[in-house]
């Protein structure tokens, strides 16, 4: 919004301009933190830690009127039921982590994505236990 009020102040500005028709899209940096979980946990590693903060910082930087979406997986391993309940909890530790400590402006969602992501090998289990980060349109 702030930039918006700037860009068409600077147009105004210009001898001659009788209207300004234009449309400001701002197009937020893609976020490529992924941010893994330990087998069967929801907790966030320590090890995790710096990513969320990184996120945090650009947060901060950026429109409060984005919407952060947060996806979170899971591995070939366990129950549909458990990995339903593993995958909400996952998104919402990663949700609850940036509005209590990092305390960003944005409206976060949390998506528990109960399937496991596709670009996962069968040998490396652990990779789909993870979340990612989206901005909605």
């Amino acid at each position: 919004k702030v930039e918006e009020k700037y860009i068409k102040s600077q147009f105004s500005m210009v001898d001659g301009l009788e209207k300004l028709d234009f449309d400001i899209k701002i197009v937020p940096p893609k976020i490529n933190e992924v941010i893994h979980f330990d087998l069967n946990s929801s907790l966030i590693l320590t090890n995790q830690e710096y990513k969320l903060i990184n996120i945090i910082n650009l947060l901060h930087r950026l429109d409060e009127d984005l919407v952060l979406e947060i996806y979170a997986f899971r591995d070939f391993r366990g129950t549909i039921e458990r990995n339903e309940t593993l995958v909400s909890e996952r998104a919402k530790a990663i949700m609850n982590y940036l509005k209590v400590k990092g305390n960003v402006p944005q409206k976060l969602v949390d998506i528990g994505k109960n399937e496991v992501p596709k670009e996962i090998e069968d040998e490396y289990p652990e990779q789909g236990r993870k979340a990612v980060f989206k901005w909605k349109n």
